[in-house]
């Protein structure tokens, strides 16, 4: 199964980029090693947090490592330094020494043009500002700094989501949707809802696996109201058919800023 980036989900499918499992791992690995060399701010950690995440979740599950380039954390009023940063990088993991440091050999032929590719994504979201509508609004101080001490993943999700909703809309934040995952056993992932995901940082015998099930439209819905949906939901769990069930569910969040 091929991995797939694009730069946003209208993207016509002759401008997405995909790659073998072996071939993610190789351009990921790249751009991971290559970031070592550049000073970061913390919005740049993040970004390279997130690439850091996908190299994760092609462990976990090969072929779920795709994302969105609109769907990285970018903080919109950095938006110019930070994708200059990132095409800096993408530049030093496209140089013969970067590949040296690689622990396998790799083809250049192969995975220049894909460096290529995903940084001429980045140049055209820093220069599109329709695209760059679709990125994050401005997270208050008091919320960004819980999703640093408590999200363990590029993703909001959460252990104690309950205080992670009252934070945010005491802060002016509110949730527009809501993607369920679900948290089991490796050993149970063959039967579980979901595939791919993060490993559970405090037991690596337990993962977060991604439902492909969805909330959404829930702007305008209370923060009362999206507790008891969460709530209704964990204690109904998911099933398809008689094989696939959720063991716990655990919601992750889209934000409308």
């Amino acid at each position: 199964m091929s991995n797939i980036i694009r730069l946003n989900e209208t993207s016509p499918g002759g401008e997405w980029l995909s790659m073998s499992n072996q071939g993610t791992d190789c351009f990921l690995d790249l751009l991971i090693c290559a970031a070592d060399a550049f000073r970061k701010t913390e919005h740049q950690e993040r970004l390279i947090s997130f690439l850091k995440d996908q190299r994760s979740v092609n462990d976990i599950a090969p072929g779920t490592a795709g994302f969105d380039v609109t769907e990285m954390p970018w903080y919109r009023k950095t938006l110019p330094e930070d994708a200059r940063f990132l095409t800096d990088v993408i530049r030093a993991a496209g140089d013969e020494s970067a590949f040296g440091k690689l622990s396998y050999e790799a083809d250049r032929e192969t995975v220049l043009p894909w460096l290529d590719a995903f940084a001429g994504m980045i140049d055209r979201l820093s220069a599109d500002p329709e695209l760059q509508a679709e990125i994050g609004g401005i997270l208050s101080g008091k919320v960004r700094e819980y999703i640093d001490e408590h999200s363990f993943c590029s993703e909001y999700l959460f252990k104690d989501w309950e205080s992670f909703i009252d934070l945010l809309y005491s802060e002016g934040g509110r949730i527009s949707s809501i993607l369920w995952w679900d948290h089991c056993k490796r050993s149970e992932m063959r039967f579980s809802v979901g595939s791919g995901g993060y490993t559970d940082p405090e037991d690596p015998d337990y993962v977060y696996a991604e439902t492909q099930l969805w909330k959404d439209d829930l702007e305008a819905e209370t923060p009362e109201e999206i507790k008891e949906y969460i709530v209704r939901e964990r204690g109904t769990g998911f099933n398809y058919g008689n094989r696939y069930r959720s063991h716990d569910l655990v919601p992750s969040f889209y934000l409308d800023i």
